[in-house]
């Protein structure tokens, strides 16, 4: 908000709306301020402020020479005025030359002359950058100069303030306008420019009003290069979202669907993360999908048994092979061996006396069991054994038995049925019963070939897991084998792999559930569940891949949407408003009316204007100068480029009517595209300025600077010049006299008589064709001073050569001229043609010249004849 109640300036309102807005604008006003051009890399730089405000959480430090009260010129008060004393030791200012000292008259007109290319400008920007001016020019240094010297260009200014002692100021360009300084203003070129808006009208805008408008031109210009950006992002989007491979109804797919500015790359991470749980179930859903639901949940039913199959096989083989099997083995064998041992021991004391040993031992019983069962089953049928009838025969050796064959058989028979030895059989008949249990249970999966090769796809694991059991069980069968055959457990028993029993089951687990899924699918509600559940983990898969891709998305929404954020921070309605809210304060009613009687002052009618609102609109203040008879019509096509200078002067001395001080102006070729009638009237108004301010006058053209030295005697105001000449090496070389055709003829004849006296005081040393040179330059300005005088005095302006009308105000000096006065001037006139160079000399003819005395003497009747005609001037005007 601005206080437009205040007796504030512009400037300072604009200031204090600025202490509310984003440092991006108040840096950007600080900018325009300071006059500096909002190239393309300023503007880069701005945007990056503006992101970084639009970014920051409050803690981070953002970069930005924000406006300041310091940037602000001064505006001091009545009896502050500030003006300028002179400008010395200049240092890498352009190619001004060291050591130069440029003076100005304290009160007056101090007008400094110089050619282009002579330095006039170098002295001029050091003056708009120290002061006020509308636009400030970049000062460069020597770019001739290969010293290598970096340091900024610099000058000392004294200055002096109201009263007070002079100041000196050590200056060096900044971009803050100096604190004292600043309170003199500089009209250039530059304000007249401003004046012409791009609205094709005339804007009439005091100093400051063409802020906002500059504003509302940087904002466009910052929106045009984040809208840039923002194409380029809208433009970048990667081809696979215009085609999309996802289905719409997924989670991945509604994601996508749905991705914003907003959207959480995170989020999204933890959607697409695929495990390989993931992939089997696409696998397993897609075989799903693909089969005739009744027919796979047979296969599986199949595949189920198939693996009931080989847990009971595993089984099996645990039980036959067990620690238990081992231990109920080993106690087997070692009562074998103790009831063979007493069988032995019994035999052995009940056949002592037998001729043959070994009876009663095993190999005698496998001999006894023999015999006995081809006795039972084929020689004596349903007869005991042995059988010792009378008829009866040994089945052995056919012989009938003898009385001690049939005791030795009765002993065998009683030994046989005896406990030793029934003891004996029945650990025998255990050991056998256990040995064939063993022998049978063979380690072998050729039975169980296709239900392994099923394991083995739907699981390798598991597959693995029930080989590794397997072959464990089978070297437990070798150790159980071998302790059969040795009859001894005195062996190291292998150890079972790890149980694949549960690892079956999960595979079972499985099947099952996939029977299940199956069943379901068998339907078309299931059937369709399952489908979208692939669709979900098949898209999930697509983002795993695309991660890089989806993030990329992301990171483009979120910038774009960011950009859109920035960009409603460069609407321009609030500059706009600031803009009309000041040329409504500023443009006062009085303003407006000293802006037409300066304007009319200026043109003499030539064309009437008046000041009346306009659009208001993009920053611009609502007020343009109109031509009264033809207000519709374009001002700029209809007005030269000379009467629109007149229109900046116009609204810059109006301006300066609301200032409460009377410092200096400084006027850098006011008069650019102007012609006579006009040069004479802004150098009146300028020589009426004087009388209450200092006034500095830059300019190139001689014809001004006497027009200024007119209006300055005419307004009894102090007239002074300055000379800034210039070489091929160096400019801004200060001489205090004017160029030979700009001088008057009171400073040619100090000048001629000057050179008269250097001719004399050397003319020893000069040779006669030397002197001649000299002598006939001296009278070829001499004559020219006669003309010169004949104007300026004789004729006191009345009739100037650069001048198309007659000066009426002092036509009755020319009552004082009578004959003599005209032969005097003739005479001389003459003289001097009669030695100048401006015809051939005959080679006939030998001139003799005058010499140095004769010089001094010319110039001394040039002087009287002048000296005598003021006189007489001056007694005329006291009559």
């Amino acid at each position: 908000m601005i206080d437009t109640e205040s007796d504030k300036s512009v400037l300072e309102l604009i200031y204090d709306w600025s202490v509310d807005q984003s440092l991006w604008k108040s840096d950007a006003l600080r900018r325009i301020l300071q006059g500096e051009n909002i190239s393309d890399d300023a503007v880069k730089a701005l945007v990056e402020i503006l992101r970084k405000e639009k970014s920051s959480n409050g803690d981070e430090l953002i970069e930005a020479q924000t406006l300041e009260k310091a940037h602000l010129p001064n505006t001091p008060k009545g009896g502050h005025d500030v003006r300028l004393i002179k400008i010395s030791d200049t240092s890498n200012v352009n190619r001004l030359a060291p050591g130069q000292t440029l003076e100005f008259e304290p009160s007056g007109i101090t007008v400094v002359f110089g050619n282009n290319g002579s330095g006039k400008s170098g002295y001029t920007r050091i003056l708009k950058n120290a002061c006020t001016a509308r636009h400030r020019p970049t000062i460069l240094p020597n770019i001739y100069d290969d010293s290598g010297d970096t340091s900024p260009s610099s000058s000392v200014i004294t200055f002096g303030v109201g009263d007070g002692e002079d100041q000196t100021e050590n200056w060096s360009d900044s971009e803050l306008p100096h604190p004292v300084l600043s309170a003199v203003s500089v009209f250039d070129r530059e304000c007249a420019e401003i004046h012409i808006g791009k609205a094709n009208e005339v804007a009439f805008r005091p100093l400051g009003l063409d802020i906002p408008e500059k504003l509302v031109a940087v904002l466009k210009q910052v929106e045009g290069e984040l809208k840039s950006t923002f194409d380029k992002h809208s433009n970048s989007q990667n081809a696979i979202f215009r085609k999309p491979v996802w289905k719409e109804n997924t989670v991945i797919g509604k994601f996508i669907n749905g991705l914003s500015g907003t959207s959480v790359h995170d989020e999204f991470c933890i959607l697409a993360e695929l495990s390989d749980t993931d992939e089997q179930r696409i696998a397993d859903l897609k075989e799903l999908i693909a089969k005739d639901a009744i027919k796979a949940v047979k296969e599986l039913q199949n595949k189920i048994d198939g693996i009931s199959r080989l847990e009971e096989y595993a089984t099996d083989l645990k039980n036959h092979y067990s620690d238990e099997s081992w231990t109920k083995l080993d106690s087997v064998i070692q009562l074998r061996v103790s009831s063979r041992n007493a069988t032995t021991l019994a035999a052995n004391e009940t056949f002592d006396s037998s001729p043959l040993n070994g009876v009663g031992e095993a190999e005698w019983r496998i001999l006894w069991d023999a015999a006995r069962k081809f006795s039972v089953e084929a020689a004596y049928p349903e007869k005991k054994y042995p059988n010792l009838e009378e008829e009866a025969l040994c089945v052995l050796c056919l012989q009938p038995y003898s009385k001690e064959a049939k005791e030795r058989l009765g002993a065998f028979d009683a030994f046989v049925k005896s406990d030793v030895e029934a003891t004996a059989k029945k650990a025998e008949e255990g050991f056998d019963t256990l040995s064939k249990s063993l022998r049978h249970a063979l380690v072998s999966s050729r039975n169980y070939k296709g239900d392994l090769e099923v394991l083995k796809l739907e699981s390798t694991d598991s597959h693995s897991s029930l080989y590794r059991y397997l072959a464990s069980a089978r070297r437990r069968q070798k150790n159980f084998n071998k302790t059969l055959q040795q009859d001894s457990t005195d062996i190291s028993l292998h150890d079972f792999a790890d149980n694949p029993m549960q690892a079956l089951e999960d595979v079972k687990l499985k099947l099952k559930k996939m029977q299940k899924e199956y069943q379901a699918a068998s339907t078309e509600e299931g059937a369709a569940k399952l489908q979208h559940e692939y669709d979900d983990l098949v898209d999930k898969k697509w983002a795993s891949e695309n991660l890089d891709v989806i993030n990329e998305e992301i990171t483009r929404l979120k910038e774009m949407s960011f950009i859109e954020i920035c960009l409603k921070d460069t609407k321009s309605t609030a500059v706009t408003n600031l803009g009309n809210k000041l040329a409504d304060e500023a443009i006062t009613p009085q303003l407006r009316d000293n802006f037409l009687n300066e304007i009319n002052n200026l043109v003499r009618n030539k064309f009437r204007v008046e000041v009346v609102r306009s659009g208001g609109k993009a920053g611009a203040p609502k007020y343009k100068v109109q031509l009264v008879r033809s207000p519709t019509k374009s001002v700029p096509d209809i007005l030269s480029e000379g009467e629109q200078t007149c229109v900046a002067l116009a609204s810059f001395f109006s301006e300066l009517s609301t200032s409460d001080h009377k410092s200096t102006l400084v006027f850098d070729d006011p008069i650019s595209s102007l012609d006579h009638r006009w040069r004479v009237r802004a150098a009146e108004r300028l020589a009426e300025e004087a009388k209450q301010r200092q006034v500095i006058v830059f300019t190139h053209d001689l014809i001004f600077l006497n027009d200024l030295d007119e209006a300055a005697s005419d307004f009894g105001v102090l007239f002074a010049s300055r000379h800034i000449k210039s070489t091929p090496d160096i400019a801004g070389i200060i001489d205090s006299n004017l160029p030979w055709d700009g001088m008057k003829i009171s400073e040619r004849i100090d000048a001629m008589e000057k050179s008269a006296r250097k001719i004399r005081s050397e003319r020893n040393s000069l040779d006669d064709e030397i002197y001649k040179r000299a002598a006939r330059e001296f009278y070829g300005n001499l004559r020219a001073s006669w003309e010169r005088a004949l104007e300026e005095v004789a004729l006191s302006h009345t009739v100037m050569r650069h001048r198309d009308y007659i000066n009426s105000k002092n036509v009755k000096n020319l009552s004082v001229l009578d004959h003599e006065i005209c032969k005097t001037w003739s005479e001389n006139f003459g003289k001097c043609c009669d030695f100048i160079e401006a015809h051939d000399t005959s080679r006939g003819r030998a001139q003799e010249l005058p010499e140095p005395d004769d010089l001094l003497q010319d110039v001394e009747i040039l002087k009287q004849w002048v000296s005598g005609l003021r006189e007489a001037h001056k007694k005329l005007s006291e009559t």
